[in-house]
């Protein structure tokens, strides 16, 4: 059959630069073509002429997005109709967190009108929590739950063999007379390396790709930490699933030997989970001598000097961790599970070790008031990180805050799902502060931010940085000024 796999446009309507290869949809590409299957994937989030943005420019711009929802002439839409249209697919498989849900309509309300009888098939974090919502749009018929590979591959097997649906676990779908149906859960897969690497050759118009954007990998699924504001375990579950590290160091080896990829980005929650197992990740990649550079996601509580000292020497250059409040009393609200304390310790160690890190702060909790607010900001001069990531909380469906949101009527009851977005200014979820308050607060924590992003010291070790990420030779990036512009984030 031929299946034509999208990841649809959200942050592209903002124009906002969106060139990482779609990990999530290349697993299924590739179990799809080990199935003798016609398999491509359409990266409709990325456009080649387009910048990375500033806190702000993403804040304002966001009714860009909310206006390409409602105008069926916009040339991403007929993109993505001729895109559809030359594919000419037996079905389609759209992937979408919850603010990309009205998107997926969109795209999926397109390759309808072209192909009425191809099967729509969702999945992702927003259809595996809100399934019967999902399908009670016209334009969708199945939704896949959770970890996809197997269930995926039996799904299209029954789709092209015209066979009952009901023995496919872990999928929901609408019958001929428009009964939904919930089949059985499906298990997790417990061997990682089973899983072929993902088909990164199938993107469409790969050609137009960074190399170093084809390196973003994962090597575990799942996390055990329980943040009231995360979803992840409702795809991956709390049970930690791990790579062998020989199987890790295979793809890098591929992915470089076929891209020439250079740097290398893992998306796992909490890449140094097991310290014995990230050492010994460090170890291999000295003794293969790969010659690559390459940063993680992590927590603080999850590094020390050792692990911090033997990363670097193994060409750790980028380390993402997560502050997200400087309140103690809501870091214990969130269920966060670590101390600020701890979180100044290990920030002196990645600096003293001159690793490159960017922290992630996240203000509206519902708990929160100013005075919280004010220690979060006061916290990013106390810890220092090389790069501040600001987010709006957003209750994102199958989390504990948004079940709370609920019971305390901080949701509203005629929901639009595509302004749930940490990135959107229609948001507040605040206890203590009305939405105009809330909005005020909000211009006065981005101008924050920008002001200690934009630091010289700090641009200048982001310049320095960028280029040994992601060429062989900083001269390279410095000769580019539109690039490194693009990379230090100034207009």
């Amino acid at each position: 059959m031929r299946i034509l796999l999208i990841d649809p446009p959200f942050q592209r309507f903002m124009r906002f630069k969106c060139d990482w290869f779609p990990l999530g949809i290349g697993y299924l590409a590739a179990v799809l073509r080990n199935r003798g299957h016609d398999v491509r994937i359409y990266n409709a989030e990325f456009h080649d002429k387009q910048r990375y943005l500033r806190s702000s420019e993403l804040l304002s711009s966001f009714n860009l997005y909310l206006d390409a929802l409602g105008n069926n002439g916009h040339a991403v839409w007929k993109e993505i109709g001729e895109t559809i249209r030359r594919y000419a697919p037996d079905v389609v498989g759209i992937t979408a967190p919850t603010v990309k849900f009205a998107s997926a309509v969109s795209v999926a309300a397109i390759s309808k009108k072209l192909f009425p009888h191809a099967p729509v098939i969702m999945g992702g974090p927003h259809s595996t929590n809100c399934a019967r919502e999902v399908l009670s749009r016209g334009e969708l018929d199945i939704v896949v739950h959770g970890e996809g590979e197997t269930t995926i591959v039996e799904l299209i097997d029954a789709l092209g063999a015209k066979s009952d649906l009901r023995n496919v676990q872990g999928i929901s779908y609408k019958n001929p007379d428009g009964v939904i149906t919930h089949n059985r859960t499906r298990t997790l897969i417990d061997d990682l390396d089973s899983i072929p690497f993902p088909a990164r050759d199938l993107l469409l118009g790969n050609r137009v790709v960074d190399p170093e954007n084809m390196g973003n990998m994962i090597t575990t699924r799942g996390c055990p930490f329980r943040c009231t504001y995360c979803a992840a375990h409702t795809v991956w579950t709390h049970k930690v699933r791990y790579r062998s590290v020989d199987n890790v160091i295979e793809e890098i080896r591929f992915i470089r030997e076929k891209f020439g990829t250079r740097q290398f980005t893992f998306w796992d929650d909490c890449f140094t989970l097991r310290k014995n197992r990230t050492l010994e990740f460090c170890e291999a990649i000295r003794s293969e001598q790969l010659d690559v550079k390459w940063g993680c996601n992590t927590r603080f509580d999850l590094l020390d000097e050792e692990l911090i000292s033997e990363m670097k020497l193994a060409g750790c250059n980028n380390v993402e961790v997560g502050v997200e409040s400087g309140s103690p009393r809501i870091l214990e609200a969130i269920k966060k599970g670590e101390t600020l304390e701890k979180m100044r310790e290990v920030a002196e160690m990645l600096n003293r070790n001159e690793i490159y890190w960017s922290a992630f702060f996240m203000i509206g909790f519902p708990q929160e008031d100013i005075s919280d607010i004010a220690r979060t900001l006061e916290s990013i001069d106390t810890l220092r990180p090389c790069w501040c990531t600001f987010s709006i909380f957003t209750p994102y469906p199958g989390t504990e805050l948004y079940e709370n949101s609920v019971k305390t009527g901080l949701f509203p009851q005629d929901r639009d799902w595509s302004q749930f977005s940490h990135q959107s200014p229609h948001n507040s979820f605040t206890l203590h502060m009305s939405p105009g308050e809330f909005s005020e607060i909000t211009r006065t924590a981005i101008r924050k931010f920008e002001r200690y992003n934009r630091k010289p010291s700090l641009l200048l070790k982001k310049a320095k940085t960028r280029a040994s990420l992601y060429y062989s030779s900083p001269k390279t990036l410095v000769g580019d000024s539109r690039k490194l512009v693009d990379w230090l984030g100034i207009t």
